[in-house]
């Protein structure tokens, strides 16, 4: 599993992510849970969705779905994402 949790979340503190990463883990015995945290972000903020975080998510599901060869069908050209925000008016 993994955790991306901005440190700034005033709706659900980081703290519950980094115990679940460690109980996990412990649980398992294995490092199963990662736990990505992003300095001053908030619960909604935009940082959390930006083109280096998914490219974070696709290497690790890459990690599990191709633990050896690494991914045949990952381009290493990634356009720019882009998201429509809440105050977008379309």
């Amino acid at each position: 599993i993994l955790l991306i949790h901005g440190t700034n979340d005033r709706v659900v503190p980081f703290g519950q992510s980094a115990r679940m990463a460690i109980r996990i883990n412990a649980i398992t015995g294995e490092s199963r849970a990662r736990l990505k945290l992003l300095v001053d972000a908030g619960h909604r903020d935009q940082s959390l969705v930006t083109p280096d975080v998914m490219v974070q998510v696709l290497d690790f599901v890459d990690e599990i779905l191709f633990p050896e060869e690494g991914n045949p069908h990952r381009s290493p050209f990634f356009p720019v994402i882009q998201t429509i925000g809440d105050n977008d008016s379309r």
